[in-house]
């Protein structure tokens, strides 16, 4: 969008960790999510066991990759989808371990089956980014800056972008605080401002 037909949508990467635990017995996925605000940390069901996640505050370990995509000096290739980055410190998010470990001591009696740290797309108000982009560009609808939350607003977004590209009526509810137009297009064009709003968000998400 920005190289070709000079919108910018006001997003930036923030790298996200999480930690999955050896399977324990009796723990499937019809167990709640468990939101630990206090601690910025979630707990929630992964194939037999656990995942666990911090959004700590203020956010910390942004890849040089990371750092160069947000300063737009590079763009994000087509294949970046499933990436996931080497680097994987265990102290962006000792402290809600230790939180979730509290809420269920049987995660310290068990493994670490792996720690996974990878790239979400933030966006500058914390709020997604969904519909027609303007008058500049007619026809051209964006849905980003979920904020972690994609998978569960998925459908939802789908429905949604479906009205807007069929003139139909699925889902009657108020979208306007999802409208791309909110941003003015000169501050959606500041790399810096757009990234340390993204990190801002992010570190406030259970704040």
């Amino acid at each position: 969008a920005r190289k070709h037909l000079s919108v910018h949508i006001p997003t930036a990467i923030v790298p996200h960790q999480y930690a999955i635990f050896d399977k324990i017995s009796g723990v499937d996925n019809k167990l709640p999510v468990i939101r630990d605000y206090a601690s910025r940390t979630y707990i929630k069901p992964e194939v037999g066991s656990f995942a666990v996640g911090t959004f700590e505050a203020p956010h910390c370990e942004m890849p040089p990759i990371c750092k160069s995509r947000n300063d737009r000096d590079v763009p994000v290739p087509r294949d970046a989808a499933n990436e996931l980055y080497d680097n994987v410190p265990m102290e962006k998010q000792a402290g809600g371990l230790e939180a979730a470990m509290t809420l269920i001591p049987k995660l310290g009696e068990v493994g670490l089956k792996t720690c996974i740290h990878g790239p979400d797309t933030h966006s500058a108000d914390h709020c997604p980014i969904v519909g027609f982009v303007g008058d500049a560009v007619p026809n051209l609808l964006v849905g980003t800056g979920f904020n972690s939350q994609g998978i569960q607003a998925g459908v939802g977004i789908g429905a949604v972008l479906s009205d807007l590209i069929c003139d139909t009526v699925t889902i009657d509810e108020d979208f306007s605080s999802m409208d791309p137009r909110r941003f003015c297009p000169d501050i959606s064009a500041d790399a810096t401002w757009c990234t340390e709003r993204a990190l801002e968000g992010y570190a406030e998400t259970y704040g």
